[in-house]
């Protein structure tokens, strides 16, 4: 026991060997992650490192069929420090004797913490444009082209927007006005859509909007509180009151539509008629 405590004490992992439910040992490192000393573990119900009942059942639910099939666990779940503060940590458990769990199991612990939340950084960062907070082009994309597979059993709409006169904020007040004009129309456009529904930057001062199972007629009203909230919006910058338009193209996607490239032309197409034919309008392919 004490070759074995001092093996464990000298690893940089958190280690616990647990039999029937209970902390059999636990390393330094393990008493370091969960802020703790050795006689508030030892012997104690392993059910204390974790949130809640609920969640001490879920992980028995996950690792007993890992265990059966392979004799091993490996996976990252939520834990509790004894301060009651939560982390993220990679846990792995391996049997004792293989097969027989009475025996023990073996766990290893790391706090992910930081890990995770960098790679929730990047995720989101490469969904979100950086400086509106909404989704991007790629992102829009990839999930216009998951409705437009559906669009048979579940039809939509989609709304290009494309702001007029920004040029003129930028040429006056400078691109610092315009990144504070489109964060500002992002916000109006955001709060007039349902919570289905995705709003988008596609551009420059370019967005878009997908209207999940959205009937036509309602897609216009919403597309209207959408046009009258930006037209109504106004920045004021360095004592200049700046304002822009919304000219809005709409498109009802069904079956008809085969192909994401295709819903995209065509709101695009009536984005174009809307400018065509005076701006700060909506206008509905084919209608």
């Amino acid at each position: 026991m004490q070759r074995l405590e001092a093996v464990i004490d000298h690893a940089d992992i958190g280690i616990a060997p647990t039999r029937e439910g209970r902390f059999e040992l636990v390393s330094r490192h393990f008493c370091q992650i969960f802020q703790c000393e050795e006689p508030d573990a030892l012997g104690h119900p392993t059910r204390l490192i974790y949130t809640s009942d609920e969640a001490y059942q879920a992980l028995s639910a996950r690792a007993l069929p890992a265990f059966m099939e392979h004799g091993a666990f490996d996976g990252e779940l939520e834990l509790m420090r004894t301060t009651g503060h939560l982390f993220w940590a990679h846990m792995r458990g391996r049997a004792v004797v293989p097969g027989d769990r009475t025996k023990g199991t073996i766990w290893t612990i790391e706090d992910v913490s930081e890990a995770r939340a960098h790679r929730e950084r990047l995720t989101w960062a490469s969904n979100h444009d950086t400086l509106t907070g909404l989704a991007n082009r790629p992102a829009f994309e990839a999930l216009l082209e998951q409705a437009t597979a559906a669009a048979e059993r579940e039809p939509f709409c989609v709304m290009f927007i494309d702001l007029d006169r920004f040029k003129q904020v930028n040429d006056t007040g400078g691109h610092a006005a315009g990144d504070a004009l489109l964060r500002d129309v992002a916000r109006e456009l955001s709060g007039k859509v349902r919570k289905s529904d995705t709003v988008a930057r596609l551009g420059g001062d370019e967005f878009a909007v997908l209207l999940s199972r959205c009937p036509l007629s309602q897609a216009r009203e919403i597309a209207e509180k959408l046009r009258v909230a930006v037209d109504a919006y106004r920045l004021v910058w360095e004592g200049t009151s700046f304002g822009v338009g919304a000219s809005i193209g709409m498109v009802r996607v069904d079956a008809s539509y085969t192909a994401m490239a295709d819903v995209l032309r065509a709101a695009d197409a009536a984005c174009y008629a809307a400018k065509q034919q005076g701006r700060n309008c909506v206008v509905v392919h084919g209608a």
